[in-house]
C-alpha cells in the first residue's frame, strides 16, 4: 500500500497532466470495483453516500464523512478526494477544520463549495475568507492536498457549476492546493480538473 504522501503526489500529478476521469464510489465495495476497473483516483459523492444511509444530500455530518473516507482509504490503494460540500459550517474555521479532519482520515484532496444549505451563495468577501482558511489548512499538511474551491451558484432556483466561485476569484493558488477548479503544483504547472472532482 502506498503512503498518504505518495498518494498525494500521485493525485497532484494527475491534475498537472491531461484530463482524467475520476469516479464517485459510495461505499468500500464500489471503491474496490472502481479500482479494479483501472481508475487512478476516487472522489466521494455527498449524495451517493447520503443515500446509502437513507438520508438526503446535505444531511450527513462531518463525523460520518470522516468515517466514510477512512473506509474508502482502507479499501483501496487509490488517492481519495472528498466532496466537503460547504465545509460543514459557514465560518472559515469550519472549512479549515473539514480539510484537516478528512486529511487525518487519509484523503489527499477535497472541495469546498460557496453554497450555503440555507439557500444562498456566500458573498465574495466571506467566500474568499473560507477558501483562504481551507487552503491554509491544506498547506499545513505534510503532503500534497488538492483543493478546488467548487462554485455552486444559482440559476433559476437550482445549483450549477458554470461560473467561478467568488472565493476562487480572489484567492490565488499556492503550492499543491488550488482555489479554482484547476489544480496547480509547486512548479505552477496547472491542469484542468476533469469533470466534477469531487462532485455530486
Amino acid at each position: 500500500m502506498r503512503t498518504q504522501g505518495e498518494k498525494g503526489t500521485a493525485f497532484q500529478g494527475l491534475h498537472a497532466g491531461e484530463p482524467f476521469v475520476i469516479p464517485n464510489p459510495w461505499d468500500a465495495g464500489s471503491a474496490r470495483v472502481l479500482e479494479a476497473l483501472g481508475f487512478r483516483a476516487l472522489a466521494t459523492t455527498s449524495s451517493g453516500f447520503a443515500f446509502t444511509l437513507g438520508r438526503r444530500d446535505g444531511s450527513v455530518t462531518l463525523d460520518q464523512v470522516v468515517a466514510h473516507v477512512a473506509a474508502l482509504v482502507a479499501a483501496t490503494d487509490l488517492p481519495v478526494s472528498v466532496d466537503l460540500e460547504n465545509g460543514y459550517g459557514a465560518q472559515p474555521e469550519a472549512a479549515a477544520g473539514a480539510v484537516a479532519r478528512v486529511a487525518e482520515a487519509g484523503a489527499v484532496g477535497g472541495s469546498i463549495e460557496d453554497w450555503d444549505p440555507d439557500g444562498h451563495v456566500y458573498d465574495p468577501g466571506h467566500a474568499a475568507d473560507r477558501v483562504a482558511a481551507a487552503a491554509e489548512a491544506a498547506h499545513a499538511l505534510p503532503f500534497p492536498f488538492v483543493l478546488p474551491a467548487g462554485p455552486r451558484t444559482t440559476s433559476g432556483g437550482t445549483r450549477t457549476s458554470t461560473t467561478p466561485s467568488p472565493g476562487s476569484r480572489r484567492t490565488r493558488p499556492r503550492g499543491p492546493t488550488s482555489s479554482t477548479p484547476r489544480a496547480c503544483g509547486p512548479s505552477r504547472r496547472c491542469g484542468p480538473s476533469a469533470g466534477r472532482s469531487p462532485g455530486r
